[in-house]
């Protein structure tokens, strides 16, 4: 939830800075979401599905899009290419 959050205020989803960065997923986050939701033009439901979000461990920066809007993704489809920066960093 606080990678969750943390993630939503960075992108700017939370104008009023309402919501609270930590483990508790209460109504600031869900509207947060909605408004991330509307943004990707999907329906705003407040939740987030599992496997929708990938979170990642380390420091990462995207380096390539392999999937377009609209193109079907199985299990197993790679879409999006992603670099550990301390990889990027120490090369």
């Amino acid at each position: 939830v606080r990678q969750l959050e943390q993630s939503l205020v960075d992108l700017g989803y939370d104008p009023d800075a309402t919501v609270t960065i930590d483990d508790s997923f209460d109504s600031d986050t869900e509207a947060a979401i909605e408004r991330w939701q509307e943004g990707l033009c999907v329906d705003p439901t407040g939740a987030v599905d599992l496997g929708f979000v990938v979170f990642v461990a380390a420091d990462t920066t995207v380096t390539a899009h392999l999937a377009a809007v609209g193109d079907d993704v199985i299990d197993g489809s790679v879409s999006t290419r992603i670099t550990d920066l301390r990889i990027q960093l120490a090369s």
